[in-house]
């Protein structure tokens, strides 16, 4: 009776504070018997990361469990069909992580079996079956690949870390993006990624056609689609295989045009498209070779076209594209309106870790809870409806 009390005052105390838009649920915690807000994806299991994909978003939980929301027109969710999802759906199970990348319609898990699986689009080659005459698989399909520790996914390529060290791709290759020497058009097939020996390979970031490898000794080196400058080589040339565009750099973070990177010394580098102010110079001015943004960062995720800045005192900074091109609302940069930045705005404090989409944005604060905001027309930030979220609501725990 008493925890049943606690809880209609945790419901009161909703109905007086809270966005009416946004519900919060609320669970009794057995011992304090004190009403504890859950967020609006109320899931089963703490939540480990998040990973948002172009207009949908994976969630892995530290059970295992893999959640699926938004868009499902090519598969990527994995459930069976091509309806999109707006609330989170079970997906899988046992599994260790998932390849990352904003700017892809397609999806690998990587099990806690070491068996890799794959789902979506396939109109490159990029699942890894060893052709293209499945245009999309829209339930999970095991791959015969054996030995991959990491994948990353770009738009209609995969790349992926063996267990000997050495760095593998597939996929589309008509800008280069494989980094194998060549452009051929489609590879179905695993080919080594030239110019990077075993064990040397820190971090990979596949963008739209492009593959960044950040290696062990802190030199960065990019391939592929280079129109807006966004390898970093001074000029719009594409390449075909990796060449050197930075040195001491700790992390790396591509989006569809735009690239930056955090230095040993905690300054944030840019470089390419700045239409929208994505790379947070303060003007539009694209960019082909890296610029300094700004200093004391500790971890950035890049969406299609904004960007999102973890400082190391804990504030999160965003800057760039906050409205759709083609009507609608947006709000990925979580400012309360729909006005493009060209200059980092402060959204949040106490955010420890970060995670971008094509067009949302998610974030944790020190105490434990997730938040997101940002497109929402097909469900990608699971909050249950299509409407779109100007300020980050919670939606975890």
């Amino acid at each position: 009776m008493r925890a049943r009390c606690w809880l209609l005052a945790g419901l009161l105390l909703f109905l007086g504070c809270a966005n009416p838009q946004d519900p919060v649920l609320w669970k009794v915690d057995p011992g304090s018997r004190k009403p504890t807000a859950v967020g609006l994806w109320a899931l089963q299991a703490p939540i480990a990361s998040v990973y948002g994909g172009d207009n949908f978003t994976f969630i892995l939980l530290t059970d295992g469990t893999v959640w699926a929301t938004g868009f499902n027109g090519n598969g990527e969710l994995g459930t069976g069909d091509a309806t999109s999802r707006s609330k989170p759906t079970l997906v899988a199970s046992g599994v260790a992580s998932l390849a990352s990348g904003p700017i892809r319609d397609h999806s690998w898990f990587l099990k806690l079996d070491q068996t890799l699986w794959a789902t979506g689009s396939n109109s490159s080659g990029q699942l890894g079956i060893g052709d293209t005459s499945t245009g999309a698989a829209f339930s999970p399909i095991v791959l015969g690949l054996t030995g991959v520790t990491r994948a990353w996914l770009g738009t209609e390529h995969s790349v992926f870390l063996m267990t000997d060290g050495n760095l593998y791709a597939l996929g589309n290759e008509l800008a280069g993006d494989l980094g194998q020497g060549t452009v051929s058009g489609v590879q179905d097939s695993p080919a080594q990624v030239l110019n990077v020996s075993a064990g040397t390979v820190s971090q990979v970031v596949a963008g739209y056609y492009s593959t960044f490898v950040l290696k062990t000794d802190g030199t960065l080196w990019a391939t592929g689609y280079n129109l807006y400058g966004q390898l970093g080589t001074g000029d719009t040339t594409n390449r075909s295989s990796l060449v050197q565009v930075a040195s001491s750099v700790g992390s790396v973070a591509a989006g569809a045009f735009h690239t930056l990177f955090i230095k040993t010394d905690g300054t944030l580098w840019g470089m390419g498209n700045n239409s929208h102010g994505e790379l947070g110079t303060g003007n539009l001015g694209q960019e082909s070779l890296p610029v300094s943004i700004m200093t004391s960062v500790k971890a950035i995720a890049a969406g299609g076209e904004h960007t999102m800045i973890l400082k190391t005192d804990g504030t999160l900074w965003t800057v760039g594209s906050n409205v759709l091109n083609v009507g609608g609302a947006w709000g990925a940069l979580g400012t309360g309106d729909t006005n493009n930045q060209s200059t980092p705005v402060q959204i949040a404090s106490s955010v420890d870790t970060i995670s971008a989409g094509a067009y949302q944005s998610f974030f944790r604060k020190t105490d434990g809870t997730w938040w997101a905001c940002g497109v929402n027309q097909d469900g990608e930030l699971g909050t249950g409806d299509t409407s779109d979220r100007l300020t980050p609501v919670q939606v975890g725990p």
